[in-house]
């Protein structure tokens, strides 16, 4: 895995490749009508038509250019958040493919869909693959981008990716079945094989993880690259709506490499890119038991196109949040990693606009050999989750809070999109109220001498009240105020 994109290489790419932009394909799943067979009456949609949940193979493929796999049961359920579909479904046939219920209830309570009022359930049931396709052969410039809700799967297991698949050149001699490679992006954990040391491990829960795969020994050429999961430790797991993308930046010359460029609210990570062309992308559900694993992963809005995709040019704002004072780790980076940040935008009047939250990460240098040299701690994307009629190209108030900590939030006015800046958050906000005055003063008085860990009187994260707490409240005496 390569190092994170620089900013001004990723500006001169859009620069190039926005003029050519072309969407393909784009399904914001409120066409659908549900988890229907091709028997009911309701089922008047030819886009549900090709319905046979024993068969994941693409019976239409380009006669409507439509997902197979189908975005229903046993695979990806439909849900509607405005008027769940019935359970169970009243003209249900059992089929041999099928061991179960055609479908869950829809969770309650649930996320409001990406855009409208569908979207897809990733469920992992008795099936061990639990997915849907879209068939479209893409090259150099194409991406494959997706909203997807992460139900707060940070620390937790969770199998679920967004996937370009590629499958083998005839012409070359290489069956047509063989699956040549598989860029994927998502919060996904599972054992991967990650080389380690003498040995392997699985990748984190803590961060969304990337691979670029070869697999299958007949398809691999001189040029591809071995199996090669990694964590995307610049973005750390966080609940809400992401905007994510597989890219395939470069054109092959010696110049400019073809890699898969990774996206995930305006961040980036490259790996490298054996194949000429990707012909399948894939929504994916891997099952999974394991305690605590997390089931409700949503999909939503998926684009494919030939371009820059809009997860990485349209995000508000991919930047740095940090505190004033705290502590840091043996190796000289501020200890925040999992930090939660409560983020508000707002409009030139005050009017609130959208909420989110995002989890900050830390730079852990033993990863330079893929991380590359850049410290990412605290880093952060806000992807577009403005209202309709608000454009992405515009200034906004950002409120920035660290939630549960003793910060001051950080309020500023950006030009968006804006890339590269730090916001520093002001210490000594003890009792957290945005104001930084006597109360809090008085809180460290009380607390002098306490030691332990996460107190909250202690200002600078070192587990122990003293002199220096008392000096961070008075240098920061009427911050926020």
């Amino acid at each position: 895995m390569r190092r994170i994109l620089s900013l001004g290489l990723i500006a001169a790419l859009s620069a190039i490749t926005a003029l050519h932009a072309q969407v393909i394909f784009s399904d914001d799943f409120e066409a659908y009508t549900g988890q229907l067979p091709n028997s009911d009456p309701n089922n008047t949609n030819p886009f549900d038509l090709y319905n046979n949940p024993c068969d994941n193979t693409s019976p239409l493929y380009r006669v409507f250019n439509v997902w197979h796999g189908i975005p229903a049961w046993p695979n990806m359920q439909l849900v509607n958040t405005a008027n769940p579909y019935p359970h169970p479904d009243p003209f249900f046939t059992p089929l041999s493919c099928l061991a179960q219920d055609p479908f869950d209830p829809q969770p309650n309570p649930i996320p409001p869909a990406r855009s409208g009022v569908q979207m897809l359930w990733a469920l992992a049931t008795f099936a061990r693959t639990q997915y849907v396709n879209f068939e479209q052969r893409l090259g150099d410039g194409a991406y494959f981008e997706f909203w997807f809700y992460d139900d707060d799967t940070y620390g937790k297991p969770s199998n679920a990716m967004g996937e370009f698949r590629a499958y083998a050149n005839v012409n070359a001699g290489v069956p047509a079945t063989t699956l040549q490679s598989i860029p994927s992006i998502g919060p996904y954990d599972a054992d991967s094989q990650v080389p380690y040391g003498d040995g392997t491990r699985a990748l984190s829960n803590r961060y969304y993880n990337i691979r670029g795969d070869a697999i299958s020994g007949t398809a691999r050429t001189a040029d591809m690259n071995p199996r090669a999961w990694a964590d995307f430790r610049q973005v750390a797991r966080s609940k809400g709506w992401h905007h994510a993308a597989i890219w395939l930046t470069g054109d092959g010359s010696a110049e400019n490499p073809r890699q898969f460029t990774y996206v995930i609210d305006g961040i980036t990570r490259t790996a490298p890119n054996p194949n000429r062309t990707m012909t399948t992308p894939t929504l994916r559900r891997l099952r999974d038991t394991r305690s605590g694993s997390v089931q409700n992963i949503y999909f939503d809005d998926v684009e494919v196109g030939i371009g820059v995709p809009k997860a990485f040019s349209q995000a508000l704002f991919v930047g740095r949040i940090l505190p004033e004072c705290w502590r840091t780790d043996s190796n000289g980076y501020a200890d925040v990693e999992g930090w939660i940040v409560d983020i508000e935008i707002y409009d030139a009047n005050d009017n609130l606009l959208a909420t989110l939250e995002r989890r900050l990460p830390k730079k852990d240098p033993f990863y330079n050999f893929v991380d590359g040299e850049d410290d990412y701690t605290g880093l952060i994307g806000v992807p577009n989750l403005l209202p309709a009629g608000y454009s992405h190209e515009g200034t906004y108030k950002f409120r920035f809070s660290l939630r549960g900590r003793p910060f001051v939030p950080a309020t500023v006015t950006l030009n968006t999109p804006s890339r590269g800046q730090t916001i520093i958050l002001a210490c000594g906000d003890i009792n957290q109220d945005g104001c930084v005055d006597d109360a809090d003063l008085l809180a460290v008085l009380f607390a002098f001498g306490n030691t332990g860990e996460n107190l909250p009187e202690d200002a600078n994260g070192d587990g122990t009240v003293d002199d220096a707490d008392l000096l961070v409240v008075l240098f920061n005496f009427g911050a926020g105020c």
